[in-house]
């Protein structure tokens, strides 16, 4: 518990002395002052209104009630307390042995000395440990016993039934049910405490010790109470499926966004892939800038291919132009098919390999050795949008080392683009 529990001595005051109203209270008060708080009645006696008397025995945990005589107002608190599932231990210490408050209480808290009595409050308060409701919607809150008072009295109106007693039956057992599972656990689901209510319900109903109109009473809030579930279920599905409705419409519109995107970026890619270059470019740097001129969407030239073209002595240059527009070209087959979801795409080395043959002088590999990998993987790198690309994958043209009549376009795939690292001399591998 993270707050001490307070108590509400109860007991006759009207007509009595001043020593039989405070002697037993006081008494109380020494026995159990170490672990409780109290609500002493006495201390506003003189100012006793019905209305503040229930007020204050409602904001109290628990209730010690001294029937040493039979008194009203005594009795009315503990229906009271009852009815909203508060425990009340009750002391006879001239053994009336009152049957109505015997029934309310039950005989596990019924004494006849004010020891006794005590004992059992200590016993009780062990069972009150702080403890949450989650609700259906996944949010929780602490438990309320008003809440669950309010909806038990709910139930019995629409059934038609108006007696606080009877309401007592339903509510006592049920939160003493629901503190005991939630003191355990530290938290209860509403339809937890929905069955135990349900469950009451059909006891009151089936019990055959039970008067026939207590009886039917409980089966008529059983059924009410089932009623009104059913048309709470009702709504929540109704507003669950507006709620699903406005979802879909919202996704709908959001994918009909995204269908217009993607036509415009397929058309935008088809008009690059059938562009035409009017003449060949006149060197390697000016044929890198016009690749990526006529493919910007699929095609990124990096700074370190510029440099080793700008280095490059080859002189076929119309040979390599054509080797790269076909680069080109397999780069925006490759981006259609990531953006349509295509599968005639096998990959840019299967598309490399079936249309090379309509470029002479030009051949590809798709991987170095793995001790090209590791000994010269540095020449073949570039870092791009701060990931490092291995291209391992090239354009071969010409078979020698002759930097006049060898080139090599090396490249690699990030994301939906192909990264051209390298447009020059053949690499340092373990030959040369």
């Amino acid at each position: 518990m993270t707050h001490r529990l307070k108590i509400y001595l109860a007991g006759p005051i009207r007509g009595c002395s001043p020593e039989q109203c405070t002697w037993w209270r006081e008494e109380a008060k020494q026995i159990l002052k170490k672990d409780f708080d109290f609500e002493d009645p006495t201390d506003w006696a003189d100012d006793r209104v019905m209305s503040r008397e229930m007020a204050k025995l409602e904001a109290c945990d628990m209730v010690l009630a001294n029937m040493w005589k039979e008194s009203i107002g005594t009795t009315l608190g503990i229906v009271r307390a009852r009815h909203q599932g508060k425990p009340v231990v009750v002391v006879d210490p001239n053994r009336i042995h009152n049957a109505i408050l015997m029934r309310l209480v039950g005989e596990e808290d019924y004494f006849h000395t004010l020891e006794d009595a005590c004992a059992r409050l200590r016993e009780t308060a062990r069972g009150f440990k702080d403890f949450v409701v989650r609700k259906r919607d996944g949010d929780e809150e602490a438990f309320s016993v008003s809440k669950l008072v309010q909806s038990v009295s709910l139930a019995a109106a629409k059934a038609g039934v108006s007696d606080q007693v009877f309401e007592q039956q339903i509510t006592g057992p049920v939160i003493a049910r629901v503190r005991r599972d939630g003191g355990r656990h530290g938290l209860v689901e509403t339809a937890d405490i929905r069955r135990a209510v349900f469950e009451q319900l059909d006891f009151m109903g089936d019990d055959p010790g039970r008067p026939i109109e207590l009886r039917s009473r409980a089966q008529a809030v059983l059924e009410a109470w089932r009623r009104r579930e059913d048309v709470k279920g009702a709504e929540r599905s109704s507003e669950e499926a507006r709620q699903k409705i406005a979802s879909l419409e919202a996704e709908r519109l959001e994918l009909l966004k995204e269908l217009d995107q993607r036509a415009a970026r397929i058309a935008a890619l088809e008009r690059d892939r059938g562009a035409k270059s009017p003449a060949p470019p006149k060197n390697l740097v000016e044929a890198l800038h016009r690749l990526q001129e006529e493919f910007p969407r699929c095609i990124v030239v990096h700074d370190k291919a510029y440099d080793s073209a700008k280095d490059s002595p080859y002189r076929d240059i119309g040979r390599a132009w054509e080797g790269l527009r076909l680069l080109g070209q397999c780069a925006g087959e490759r981006q259609i098919a990531q953006v349509t979801g295509g599968k005639t795409f096998a990959g840019a080395s299967e598309w490399l390999r079936r249309h090379l043959t309509e470029v002479s002088g030009v051949e590809y590999a798709a991987k170095e050795s793995e001790t090209v990998g590791g000994m010269f993987r540095e020449e073949r790198s570039a870092v791009y949008e701060g990931v490092e690309l291995y291209g391992e994958q090239h354009l071969c043209l010409g078979d020698s080392f002759d930097p006049q009549h060898c080139l090599r376009v090396h490249f690699a795939t990030h994301e939906d683009k192909i990264v051209v690292t390298w447009c020059g001399r053949h690499l340092r591998n373990t030959r040369s």
